[in-house]
This record gives C-alpha cells, structure tokens and sequence, in this order.
C-alpha cells in the first residue's frame, strides 16, 4: 500500500463528514484512512464505525481513551500499511487530486521527506525537486507544518521517530528531527489542500514548553552528529521562536517573568547568539528585541509588537 492518512479525532461529528468524503473521494485507490478516536462524547464514534464498516479496504477506526493529538498520531504510525504517511486533521480538505498528485511525485524520486505547499518554498523561491538539508539549512527556520510534509515511512521505522507525547510545540519538534534524519528530501509548488485549518499557538500557559522543545531538537541534533554544522541555524531558530513567545505572552498579558527564564536559556544553550546574523523579526529587528527581553522592557516592547500587529 503506498499512501495511510492518519486523522487523530476528538468531537469532530460536524466536520468530519466533510473531511472523510473528500479523502474517499480521491481519484487514487492506493491508500488507507486511519481514524484514531480520542475518546469523543459527541457521534464521532458512530459516524467512524459506520465509514469502517462501508469501506473495510479503506478505512479503519482505532480508539484510544483520551490522549493528545501526538499520541493519536503515534498509534496511527504504528498501525500503519502504507509506505508514506500523512497527517492531516478534520479542519483540512485535500484537493480532490492532491494524492494522485503526490503518487506521481514519489514515482521513482527516493525521497524520504516530500515537502509541499508553503514548506517547499524558501523566502519565497521554491526549493530544488531533490535536495539535501546541508545545501539548505535555512529550512531549520521555516514555518513547518507537518500537515504539509509526506513522509516515508521508513523514517520512523529506522530511527523511531514519534511526536511528542505532551502538548506544545509538536510540528517544531518533529519536523526538525526528520529534517535532520532525512537523507533525501524533496519540493513541491503545489498545495495539498483546498481548506486548511490554521495552525493551534502553543498554549500561553505554558510558556516553558519552549525550552524543553528547544532540548528535545539539540539533544537529538547533538546525538545524530550534526548540531556543530547546524548550531547557526537552530541559533537563529530559538531567537526567532523567543520573539514570538514575547509577542504572546506580551499579548496574552501571561508570564513575563518565564521570557527573563527563556532569555537565561538563550545565553545558556546558544551562546552563539550575539555573533550569528539574525534576520528580522517581522521587520523589526531581532537583536533589539532580545535585548529588550534581557532588560525587562515590557512596556516597549508591547508597543512594537502592537506596531507589528498594525503593519
């Protein structure tokens, strides 16, 4: 089988209708749908059992009492057929020949990390077909949605590659790692989807998840042997990601005394910071706002991302 679409659920009853026809109704056969129930209140269940017992060659309900989405997904990997893998949500429709499409683009490519939409784009010029991270590196800062990304397989078998299992910050996690694992990895300009639902923040309660995220990529840079040729970019990453964490917290009025703890880590665990370029940070410039974060500046720096808002 080459295709397992994996669709973690939770009180989707309204949308989920929508969601399972589009993908059924897909010009290309050669897949399976993986609905995993996280423990739904509403007819989620019902409507799931009735898709399985209409299409048994095509869809199958997996149930997992509560859980996070992480953890849906990782039940779906392990139950997974396919040679190709992906994650997408009921929020989001496929283009009706989004997988025809991509059936073409892994014919003879051996790629292990297929890149569509937005996330096979750089700064706005689309990347080569095939491509290594070392001629890229600057992709470790794009905006990565793993809703975006086909992945072989083959890729969590080898290294066992999962989503973390606790809440914040999963599409930075583990699109990094397989960035990093990936040894052929592949552009394309289209889009999967005709609707797609916007991204879920990382929750401003918890703003110290940052960290522990941020661990979870160097540690596993650290251990594949890789963070020395890539400590520049995932520099620059960790500054972009405290600018954002500011502008939320900031927004949100939540902890500022966790971004004085984050600002520690930065000095900390990316010392590099005060001598690797920084590009800005929509617009305005990334090292005054660091700056600004070390001196406790609330007030100015609420200002500029309310400038930021406004732009």
């Amino acid at each position: 089988m080459r295709f397992s679409i994996i669709l973690p659920l939770r009180n989707e009853e309204a949308l989920l209708a929508d969601c399972v026809g589009m993908l059924l109704a897909q010009p290309c056969r050669d897949m399976e749908i993986l609905l995993v129930d996280r423990g739904s209140r509403d007819g989620t269940d019902m409507l799931c059992q009735g898709y399985q017992a209409a299409y048994p060659d095509r869809v199958r309900l997996l149930s997992l009492p509560g859980g996070t989405p992480g953890k849906a997904r990782n039940l779906g990997i392990c139950q997974a057929r396919g040679d190709y893998l992906l994650f997408t949500d009921c929020g989001s429709l496929l283009r009706p020949d989004a997988l025809a499409d991509l059936s073409r683009m892994v014919e003879g490519s051996g790629a292990d990390l297929y890149l569509t939409g937005p996330a096979g784009r750089l700064l706005g010029k689309q990347l080569p077909r095939l491509f290594r991270l070392e001629h890229h590196g600057e992709l470790l800062l794009a905006d990565l949605d793993v809703r975006d990304l086909l992945w072989k397989r083959q890729l969590f078998d080898d290294a066992y590659l999962r989503f973390p299992e606790q809440e914040g910050y999963d599409d930075l996690r583990l699109t990094r790692k397989a960035l990093a694992l990936g040894r052929i990895l592949a552009a394309a300009g289209e889009e999967l989807y005709r609707v797609k639902s916007p991204a879920p923040e990382p929750e401003s309660d918890r703003e110290l998840a940052l960290l522990d995220a941020l661990d979870d990529i160097l540690s596993y840079f650290r251990g594949r042997g890789v963070l020395e040729t890539y400590v520049g970019c995932l520099t620059q990453l960790a500054c972009r990601l405290l600018c954002d964490l500011a502008c939320r917290v900031l927004r949100s009025r939540g902890n500022r005394e966790s971004l004085g703890e984050c600002f520690r880590y930065l000095e900390r665990c990316f010392p590099e910071y005060d001598s690797v370029p920084l590009p800005d940070w929509h617009g305005q410039e990334t090292r005054r706002l660091l700056e600004l974060i070390r001196q406790e500046k609330w007030t100015r720096l609420s200002v500029l991302f309310l400038m930021k808002s406004l732009a």
